[in-house]
């Protein structure tokens, strides 16, 4: 086969290298010129902080005191003549802008000053009750109305805080617990449990891996110590507190078993206290057994709400970042005096055992003003992954947007529970795409019956049977996953799934 320009198409040959009598290679191939560029030489290094306050460097060819920098306010001087520009700090609404506080004129007939929606509450910087009445909040009102106050504690009232752990007193009631000792109110504390199921904690506090029950027992007692000499620091007396012992991170299987130990325990500590104020945690807590324990508060005041005499219930948030960092509308805001806030830190550092993995957590409670909710907060019943229901022609179908979160994540069950003189309870497993699904008897695991799912990955709609919905004037739901200790958003109230033709 010949070589050439015979065929069309083909490129043409390349000429013959020349032999390069400078190379010191036998074969004689010449050398090729090397492509890359000389680097310049690297610049001193720059710490970070530096970096951060000294901007971009100058451009090339003129001297560091003569960088061009835009001047005026939107630049600040360093050392030096150099002008270092400060980003966005000078642009109204930009990153850094602050605006400037609003006036906040006095109440009509004396108080506190007025907070408008948008801003910060007011805080008073006296004793707490200091004002018109003895022991009063401050309220935030609804949007574009200034906060009033109101829900003043006083000699006559008798407060029931129930308390899902030790260490809870004093990181989420102790300012409250203060308050009421100084205004003359009664007061009982009641623990649900001992916080003795908390193993990295005790890990971490004993030194020690292996955990037995024997190893629980002996940490109930420890935490039961801690708790006392926390409500020392308070002020509140011992017998003003009462320990129910049951099992920590199990307030949740209680309530789905529709356990009557724990149903009555809440019960009759009502009861029998026969309280005007009762605090308690948030339905919207993220912790299991704080939004469980929420759950059978509200059962027992229904129970009672014919012989009781509670005026007020009011509730604490403590695991949920979303909700603590905003306040919604009727939020109870609590102003704390630094003496105040100085036995608050001092009893939660009673919490020795608390306090290895996450003292700085627990301690940054006592840094600020207490918060409560008269209702739940709006903000958390609209992004709550159960949306809501409606009951007709014989079924119940529930709305569901479930999503993925680091704490919480995997298999999803849709949890019922109900109570109509008993507690009842329901768990539905939601494939990861629409079918049928099975009513299951949590206590049990018995399949009551079979309902629907329309939709996939935790968003959709269940239906299911009505006479498979647990009882009630009002049914609390909520999203549990498979793995993660904390819950997607606790539970919330469906105030339709017991009462036809109704919707939530």
């Amino acid at each position: 086969m010949g070589v050439g320009n015979d065929h069309e198409g083909e490129a043409a040959p390349r000429p013959a290298l020349r032999h390069d009598p400078r190379g010191d290679r036998a074969h004689g191939l010449p050398r090729r010129r090397s492509r890359q560029r000389e680097l310049p030489r690297a610049r001193a290094r720059v710490p970070q902080r530096q970096l951060h306050l000294r901007g971009p460097p100058p451009r090339r060819g003129l001297p560091v005191g003569t960088a061009r920098t835009r001047r005026g306010a939107g630049a600040v001087r360093d050392r030096g003549p150099r002008l270092v520009h400060r980003g966005h700090a000078g642009r109204p609404g930009g990153r850094g802008h602050r605006r400037r506080g609003g006036r906040r004129p006095a109440l009509p007939g004396g108080g506190g000053p007025r907070v408008h929606a948008g801003e910060p509450p007011a805080t008073a910087r006296g004793r707490v009750g200091e004002g018109d009445r003895a022991g009063l909040f401050a309220v935030r009102a609804a949007p574009g109305r200034a906060v009033i106050r109101s829900l003043a504690l006083g000699p006559t009232d008798r407060l029931l805080v129930l308390l899902p752990h030790p260490d809870d007193e004093s990181v989420a009631a102790g300012g409250l617990l203060q308050h009421a000792l100084e205004v003359g109110s009664r007061l009982l504390v009641v623990f649900f449990t001992d916080g003795d199921n908390n193993p990295w904690a005790q890990r971490a506090s004993e030194l020690r891996w292996r955990i037995g029950p024997a190893d629980r027992a002996r940490f109930a007692a420890r935490r039961r110590d801690e708790v006392r000499a926390a409500l020392g620091r308070l002020g509140v007396p011992l017998d003003a507190v009462r320990f129910l012992g049951f099992p920590d991170q199990g307030t949740t299987d209680l309530l789905l078993h529709g356990n009557e130990v724990a149903f009555r325990a809440v019960l009759e500590a009502i009861e029998t206290w026969a309280p005007t104020v009762v605090g308690g945690p948030s339905l919207f807590d993220l912790h299991p057994d704080h939004s469980a324990l929420a759950v059978l508060a509200e059962f027992a005041l229904a129970a009672l709400r014919e012989t009781t005499g509670v005026r007020s219930r009011i509730r604490y948030l403590v695991h949920n970042p979303g909700l603590l960092s905003r306040l919604d509308e009727g939020a109870l805001v609590l102003p704390l005096s630094e003496a105040q806030r100085e036995r608050k830190k001092a009893a939660i550092a009673c919490h020795k055992t608390q306090l290895v993995l996450r003292g700085s957590w627990l301690l940054s409670f006592a840094g600020g003003d207490e918060r409560f909710y008269l209702e739940e907060s709006p903000f958390g019943g609209d992004h709550h992954p159960v949306v809501g229901c409606r009951r007709e022609g014989g079924v119940v179908a529930i709305e569901v947007a479930s999503g993925a979160h680091l704490r919480a994540f995997g298999r999803r069950t849709l949890c019922l529970v109900g109570c109509d003189g008993g507690v009842t309870g329901a768990a539905i497993d939601l494939p990861p795409h629409g079918g049928r699904v099975a009513v299951r008897d949590p206590r049990t695991g018995r399949v009551l019956g079979e309902g629907e799912f329309h939709g996939a990955r935790g968003r959709g709609t269940v239906v299911v049977p009505a006479e498979l919905a647990p009882p009630g004037a009002v049914t609390f739901a909520k999203i549990e996953h498979a793995r993660g200790f904390f819950d997607e958003a606790g539970w919330k109230a469906l105030a339709a799934a017991g009462r036809p033709g109704t919707r939530s």
